[in-house]
């Protein structure tokens, strides 16, 4: 089973690849951008595009975040037990900018080199703010008035979404992120309410449930969101400062100084500074001609790399691995399946649930959120419009039955008393359908 990995975008209304071989040939259209003065402290680049063999930039502290959370360790690597999604087809991933014009690029990170795909008109009134890809190859596309479109990559043809702005409090300033999980891609949406806070939602329905405010507020403002192939959510400050979001609580893990100028990205009031995820770096873009960064967190050093010479305000990559390289995750064996002997479960952390349940209120919507798996055991989160509650489970892998029962309110204290959820696994892996278990309910259909 894949892991659960999402790419991502942010939105103010608000890695070295994966393969030795380069995606996208030489020539065929194809451009990289003139030498740039990439902002970043006192470092003016001199290079073209595709070439980080410049001296990288180190902050003063060595990437470590002590000075701004105490509490915060260093962002890690590989995340223990959580195998990487690899790339269909033997392919390595394919990664694309937009600029602000609403033309959308194919990019290859290692040369920086693009070739258009030609500018996308989803809206006569409002202008495209950022995009994010999906491992199926659709793109979703922001713009300045809230709405989110859906968007075919080979033809840019727009498809209207659900998606509401302002859901769970949030300002017009949130980032967001699609997801693949298990068998259903998700998204994520984080940004500002009275906290940071992190919402959840499947590509149907767009409705946002509460994951959870982050423990620690960022030290700035924040510039934007991404994830890698692993599931690990990022998001930047103008400070520079890049933070790890738990994906399952919202709450903050690590934290690194990167030495990147965000303030640099603003151009004539647009946001110029998108953050990219592709295989195990990341890739960061700053100002009106597109200067590129690559940031390795494994080493905290920034490689100012050179520019693309547009405007972009979105950068996204398709979250998976070249198939048979060496990124296998620690804990796990090559191919990110467990050791022999381990138990089977049809659970694991960080799997959204999302459906609907039947109580006496009617039929409403749900997503159970999977924080922790041990063996045939699995502790939960219940989230519904009324409030969020703990749940803790066993999984039987003979009969593919699932048991939940309730435990204590996260927030608010709701009024309505807790519900247990007993139901199958179906044999695909992705429905999970019963009773709920309490007086006046009825059933219960999720899938991820």
């Amino acid at each position: 089973m894949r892991s659960a990995v999402s790419v991502s975008i942010f939105v103010l209304l608000g890695a070295a690849a994966c393969s030795d071989s380069n995606p996208l040939a030489a020539g065929d259209g194809y451009s990289a951008g003139p030498p740039y003065d990439s902002g970043v402290g006192d470092y003016d680049s001199g290079i073209s595009g595709g070439d980080d063999s410049a001296s990288p930039l180190v902050p003063p502290d060595g990437g470590l975040a002590e000075a701004s959370f105490p509490g915060l360790p260093p962002i890690g690597t590989m995340p223990p037990g959580r195998p990487a999604a690899m790339c269909a087809g033997g392919a390595a991933p394919s990664a694309y900018l937009m600029a602000v014009n609403g033309t959308i690029f194919e990019f290859d990170p290692g040369s920086l080199a693009m070739r258009s795909l030609g500018t996308v008109a989803c809206s006569s009134s409002a202008t495209p703010l950022t995009l994010t890809v999906t491992t199926g190859g659709t793109a979703y596309v922001l713009y300045s008035d809230g709405n989110l479109y859906a968007v075919d990559l080979g033809t840019l043809a727009c498809s209207s979404t659900a998606f509401q702005s302002g859901q769970l409090g949030l300002s017009s300033r949130i980032g967001i992120a699609i997801g693949a999980g298990n068998t259903a891609d998700r998204l994520f949406a984080y940004g500002q309410s009275t906290t940071p806070v992190l919402g959840l939602s499947d590509l149907t329905s767009f409705h946002l449930f509460d994951v959870g405010a982050a423990a620690a507020s960022p030290s700035a403002f924040t510039l934007d969101l991404a994830s890698d192939a692993y599931g690990r959510l990022f998001t930047l400050g103008t400070d520079g400062v890049l933070y790890e979001i738990d994906s399952t609580t919202g709450a903050l893990l690590g934290a690194d100084h990167t030495g990147f100028d965000g303030v640099n990205g603003w151009t004539n009031g647009v946001d110029g500074t998108a953050l990219m995820a592709y295989g195990q770096q990341l890739y960061f873009f700053s100002g009106d001609a597109g200067g590129v960064s690559r940031y390795d967190v494994a080493t905290k050093t920034l490689y100012p790399m050179g520019a693309v010479n547009q405007l972009v305000v979105g950068a996204s990559s398709t979250p998976c691995l070249a198939p048979g390289g060496s990124d296998v995750d620690a804990g796990m064996p090559e191919g990110g399946e467990p050791e022999a002997g381990a138990p089977t479960n049809a659970f694991s952390q960080g799997d959204a649930w999302i459906g609907t349940f039947a109580c006496s209120a009617g039929l409403q919507s749900v997503a159970v959120v999977v924080e922790t798996v041990v063996g045939t055991t699995v502790r939960a989160r219940f989230d519904f419009d009324g409030g969020s509650y703990e749940l803790a489970g066993t999984y039987d892998p003979a009969s593919r039955e699932a048991t939940f029962t309730p435990g204590s309110w996260v927030s608010p204290a709701g009024s309505s008393n807790p519900v247990g959820l007993d139901g199958y696994v179906d044999l695909g892996g992705d429905r999970y359908a019963g009773s709920v278990t309490a007086p006046g309910c009825g059933a219960f259909s999720l899938s991820r």
